[in-house]
């Protein structure tokens, strides 16, 4: 959206983005993304949303922002109920819950070979 001209900021639990990936890559990609102009707010957690008569404001512990918009992504369970495998003839199109598999698999889902998965260390081609 920041390259759309909206003004965006990013607000984190976490002190680097893409928590499970490769750390020299989640420090280049945050780097990039502050460098095209994006705001990051790295160790803090949103404490409330509030409709006010000029937009949303959003609450920090020690700040707070008036926003148009929020996009808030807040898990990682997908819905695939619509999304059409049948179609792209994806077989067995299905969740594989990171309880199942251990703590090493957490980063976002992609799909390979027909199923979904959860490892980032698989081939990229597989990340959908």
């Amino acid at each position: 959206m920041n390259g759309l001209g909206s003004v965006v900021t990013l607000i984190m639990r976490r002190h680097l983005i893409l928590n499970g990936f490769d750390e020299d890559l989640r420090t280049g990609v945050q780097a990039a993304m502050q460098q095209h102009g994006i705001r990051i707010v790295c160790n803090r957690e949103v404490e409330k949303i509030e409709r006010v008569s000029t937009g949303l404001k959003v609450t920090l512990p020690d700040d707070s922002m008036t926003v148009d918009t929020v996009l808030a992504a807040t898990g990682r369970i997908p819905n695939l109920s619509n999304l059409g495998c049948e179609k792209a003839r994806v077989k067995n199109c299905q969740w594989r819950d990171r309880r199942r598999f251990g703590k090493s698999h957490q980063s976002a889902p992609y799909f390979r070979r027909g199923r979904l998965h959860r490892s980032p260390q698989s081939h990229p081609s597989g990340y959908c």
